[in-house]
């Protein structure tokens, strides 16, 4: 079983390193010996989102998720590939879903407001962004979503001053 963790472990430092077909050849070595592992199907989502094969990366974060339903990590990656498949509404209620299991889980909260800022709706996107800016004041990721949104409601001044931050 120990085996089954390195083999994981190395896949994920593949991930961090950019090495995408090693991790996806080590997933399925993982999934070859444990079928219904949840983790080498994450890995799998992930490595192909970073392809940005959305469907490949969609097939397998549900196979993991069936394996693992409750997997916060899991739902907010599934949340990302809908979001990048520009399906926001989908996108929304996998944030959402991620939420009820950890409210303060930041990726959901700053993918949200990405949604909301995409369709449009502003205060509810701008709300959402604060939200993640206190868990991470300084984030620089955050402070340009909140300008981008203050730009797009032409409320200059505040996005110059997100832009400095």
């Amino acid at each position: 079983m120990s085996n089954l963790y390195e083999i994981l472990n190395k896949a994920q430092i593949a991930i961090s390193l950019g090495k995408y077909q090693l991790a996806i050849k080590l997933s399925q070595d993982v999934l070859s010996i444990a079928p219904n592992n949840a983790f080498a199907y994450y890995n799998l989502a992930v490595s192909y989102l970073l392809l940005k094969n959305y469907d490949k990366a969609e097939e397998f974060i549900k196979l993991a998720l069936s394996f693992e339903p409750n997997l916060e990590n899991s739902l907010v990656l599934y949340c990302v590939i809908l979001f990048k498949k520009e399906q926001y509404q989908a996108a929304s209620e996998k944030a959402d879903e991620a939420l009820k299991i950890n409210p303060d889980n930041e990726t959901a909260i700053y993918f949200k407001a990405c949604i909301f800022n995409k369709l449009k709706k502003y205060k509810e996107a701008e709300w959402y962004i604060k939200k993640a800016l206190e868990h991470s004041p300084n984030s620089n990721s955050y402070h340009s979503k909140l300008a981008e949104i203050y730009s797009d409601t032409n409320r200059k001044n505040l996005a110059e001053q997100e832009y400095l931050e």
